[in-house]
């Protein structure tokens, strides 16, 4: 939101001084130095006695967040350097080679430091207080000089005289920060599948304890992954828009049922117990999904019905489920199900079982279809 004084400083109101809104402001101070005033409101600051301004916390009546957040490292590289050393000074907790994690709470505060220098020198100034103005000196500025966006409202920026140069480097600047914003997201959108990624593959490491397991209730690192989402989930519900986090977890489902089906060869031998307790497994996943998503995913109850197929006890059961549920898998699909059921055969049904005629009628069936 812009306008113009009388000596043609930009003026520009930030609604909210989180994490993005700082940064913003951050970065604009930078690049329009004296050219821009800009005000920063939030609601949850306060001015102590020493008249500084400081997030409002327990003593206040309010409770700040303790999330800790992931930022990857080609994200923080397109931060100005000050910003960079600014966040990261003597923290550089690593769980990903590529990224590094910071608690929200540091990051809003160091990057309230962070603006002490431009409140000194009156570039920036905090408003304590919610944005609560409507007026038309309000402008919304959203892409470049020659955009749509500004040539419908040219009449406004003719009145509030906005200077060619100066509304260039706003634009330049709120399309930095939205190309940031996008990449976060993207960068989230993966994180979250290289958590699962991670607590599956734990899974899949002690496979052959599925051949002797007694327990059929859901695995530990299943629970693990579901208490990781269900914390990824509050965390991320909290700082997003609906349509942001419903992309979060779009084809979520095809993810974990491509990563479930797809490691099945790693069963060395699995026991009718064994494939209760990966029924419930998969169940218990879907339960948190239902829970983040508010509705049932297809891809798991594919990925249930497929570790059903090994209940099956005769080839012939097999090639008939084959036959009738052929189009939802692969034919590699079908042939680690025979694989593996072949394993489990006890040693006097397995030397009847042509696994090798068997594998060919399915490669047969899905040539001629």
């Amino acid at each position: 939101m812009s306008s113009v004084s009388n000596s043609q400083q930009l003026v520009v109101l930030v609604s909210g001084g989180g994490p993005v809104g700082s940064t913003f402001a951050l970065v604009l101070a930078t690049m329009m130095r004296s050219h821009a005033k800009i005000y920063i409101y939030e609601g949850r600051w306060f001015v102590d006695q020493d008249d500084r301004t400081k997030w409002q916390g327990e003593g206040q009546g309010r409770i700040r967040r303790d999330q800790v957040v992931t930022l990857q490292d080609h994200v923080i590289h397109q931060m100005p350097t000050f910003i960079q050393k600014g966040l990261f000074s003597n923290l550089n907790e690593r769980v990903w080679p590529t990224s590094r994690n910071i608690p929200i709470r540091e990051v809003e505060d160091r990057l309230l430091a962070l603006l002490e220098p431009f409140v000194e020198s009156g570039q920036i100034e905090l408003v304590p207080e919610n944005l609560n103005e409507r007026t038309d000196r309000l402008v919304n500025v959203t892409s470049g000089y020659t955009s749509r966006s500004l040539k419908q409202n040219h009449h406004q920026y003719e009145r509030l005289k906005l200077s060619r140069v100066n509304l260039e480097i706003l634009s330049n600047a709120m399309k930095t920060t939205l190309t940031l914003s996008y990449d976060i997201l993207l960068v989230l959108f993966l994180e979250i599948r290289l958590h699962c990624f991670y607590h599956l593959s734990l899974l899949f490491r002690n496979a052959s304890h599925y051949a002797s397991v007694i327990d059929a209730d859901p695995d530990e690192n299943i629970m693990t992954l579901n208490r990781d989402l269900t914390r990824l989930q509050e965390t991320l519900h909290s700082a997003l828009n609906e349509k942001k986090f419903s992309f979060l977890f779009q084809g979520f489902g095809f993810a974990l049922a491509t990563i479930l089906i797809r490691s099945a060869p790693r069963f060395i031998h699995i026991s009718e117990t064994g494939v209760t307790k990966m029924c419930r497994n998969i169940f218990a996943i879907e339960q948190t999904l239902t829970q983040i998503r508010t509705v049932g995913d297809a891809e798991l109850m594919r990925v249930n019905r497929y570790c059903e197929f090994l209940h099956a006890t005769r080839a012939d059961e097999i090639l008939a489920i084959i036959e009738e549920h052929r189009s939802e898998y692969t034919e590699h699909d079908y042939i680690y199900l025979l694989q593996l059921k072949h394993l489990g055969f006890p040693a006097s049904e397995s030397v009847n079982f042509n696994l090798n005629k068997y594998e060919q009628m399915i490669k047969k069936s899905f040539t001629s279809k």
